[in-house]
């Protein structure tokens, strides 16, 4: 059958109705004008219970499975979506059913034209996405048998550095070299936290609150703990092209992925060399995808580029090096966790971090994204500081209870305190730390209990003291809790959280804050 000679103009009505692509319109405030009839199938909407609804509540949750508010998203959407062509974001059905749905986003104008609001095409990628999901979870699981050795060996290795510098310690006389050999077991204890820290990051489990800072400042601190660990000659340079503006991050995980990079960046540079960490801002007309395939979609992105000139990364390994557990360090040196926990952090700030490579340079560049609530003027900033600067004699506290199942914290603590001048009381048990306070008449300033205890937890054993001493504070120490307990943590009153393993100064700056 020949064609036509004459052109027929498309229906494209019936094209958008009859689509399997949900479609929907909203205006510049967010009401929903249109939705196609995939669209109300998909949602499980009639016609007359959509149209004319915000699309916030509705069709998009208030905030998302990752506790994001999507607020400012779609009223960015509805009057530039230009700034979103693509984005892929959480939606919700009329059930309260999740699901993920990959957005183009188009203007739409009158004929003046003035912005009337959006029009946006979808698509269902919940089971991609959740496939996407499972195979990352086996690839984690197939490798956890390499993750026991590895990871076991290290533990061992430093157990037995500071097993050793102890008991030098009883055999030596010279306070030069106990001193040292005290050091190296402080610095070994470290090493310890920061190979938790990246099993936690790795797990996906992140103690940190989300906190205002600027990104220079955690570089900063970054720099400050891997100096000691450089080659000899080794320098590193930070060039900050935006000043102190302040976003909401977790400010550890930041200092803890740098670390991983500026490592990285010293073992394949000489004695002598250059490390450059240089920080800047990305404002992005459109998404960008990166070359290891990730899509940036939101609208601002801090970057933290780590840059040295050393070895390189040779090109059949480039897009291995951030799979967990895959390292090019020789056997006991590493576990491969380094880069997977930093790829880790990146994905859940809404970025991530890829590797760039040329002749005679490497670069690392971190991608954080900006979330626009998170900001504060500088006005709201003044008189902030996130440090405090602590004076001898200048913490009010100085009667201390701490409550720890550890004999040897509780044995850490009373020499510790004592030797600072404070009265300190430990117990072992909420039952004991009872006892001190009904009985005794221990009118304590400040506790510092132990999340993990047997029998009764350092949350209800606090809820249990504040009964009897509503005046004073509570600081919580753990080597471990789950989001929902510093939650639950924070709801009965208490003020800080230390990590452990801490030093002294860190509970000074704890008190300091209460």
């Amino acid at each position: 059958m020949g064609r036509s000679s004459a052109y027929q103009q498309p229906d494209y009505e019936y094209l958008v109705e009859n689509s399997n692509a949900i479609i929907v319109c909203f205006s510049t405030d967010g009401v929903i004008t249109y939705a196609n009839d995939f669209a109300l199938r998909f949602f499980d909407f009639e016609a007359e219970a959509l149209i004319g609804k915000q699309v916030l509540g509705t069709i998009t949750p208030l905030e998302d499975s990752a506790g994001y508010n999507l607020e400012g998203m779609i009223h960015e959407i509805s009057n530039l979506p230009e700034d979103y062509r693509i984005n892929i974001n959480e939606n919700i059905k009329r059930t309260g059913e999740r699901v993920w749905v990959r957005w183009t986003n188009c203007v739409q104008t009158d004929d003046q034209g003035k912005v009337l609001g959006a029009m946006s095409i979808g698509i269902d990628v919940t089971r991609q996405l959740e496939l996407e999901r499972q195979v990352s979870q086996m690839r984690k699981l197939d490798a956890l048998g390499t993750l026991a050795g590895g990871v076991a060996h290290d533990f061992n290795n430093i157990a037995q550095g500071m097993s050793g510098f102890a008991e030098m310690i009883k055999h030596e006389d010279d306070p030069d070299v106990v001193k040292h050999l005290a050091d190296s077991i402080i610095s070994a204890a470290a090493d310890v936290g920061r190979l938790t820290n990246n099993l936690l990051s790795y797990s996906k489990v992140n103690h940190a609150d989300l906190e205002l800072c600027d990104v220079e400042s955690s570089v900063q601190k970054a720099v400050q703990l891997v100096e000691s660990n450089l080659k000899p000659g080794v320098s590193i340079e930070i060039r900050n092209h935006n000043g102190s503006d302040q976003i909401r991050l977790d400010r550890s995980g930041l200092v803890s992925a740098t670390i991983n990079l500026l490592l990285n960046a010293n073992d394949a540079t000489d004695p002598g060399g250059k490390i450059e960490v240089e920080i800047h801002k990305l404002v992005e007309a459109e998404p960008r995808i990166l070359n290891n395939g990730v899509q940036l979609t939101a609208n601002t992105y801090w970057i933290v580029d780590v840059r040295d000139w050393g070895v390189g990364v040779p090109a059949d390994i480039a897009q291995k090096i951030f799979d967990p557990f895959f390292t090019t360090k020789v056997r006991n040196q590493g576990t491969g966790l380094g880069l997977a926990s930093v790829f880790d952090f990146a994905t859940a700030h809404r970025g991530s971090v890829e590797l760039l490579r040329s002749e005679d340079e490497t670069c690392f560049r971190l991608y954080l994204a900006e979330s626009a609530e998170a900001q504060l003027s500088p006005s709201e900033l003044s008189g902030q500081e996130d440090t405090v600067a602590i004076e001898s004699g200048g913490i009010r506290h100085s009667a201390i209870l701490l409550v720890d199942d550890e004999a040897f914290v509780r044995l850490y603590a009373e020499k510790v305190f004592a030797r600072e001048g404070y009265q300190i009381r430990t117990a072992a048990s909420c039952d004991e730390a009872l006892t001190i306070v009904q009985h005794e008449g221990f009118e304590f300033d400040v506790a510092i209990i132990d999340m993990v205890m047997p029998e009764v937890t350092g949350v209800d054993t606090w809820l249990k003291l504040k009964a009897l001493r509503p005046a004073a504070k509570a600081i919580l120490a753990t080597g471990y809790a789950s989001e929902e307990q510093l939650k639950r943590a924070e709801a009965a009153g208490f003020s800080h959280c230390i990590k452990k393993p801490f030093k002294f100064e860190d509970v000074l700056t704890a008190l300091a804050k209460s």
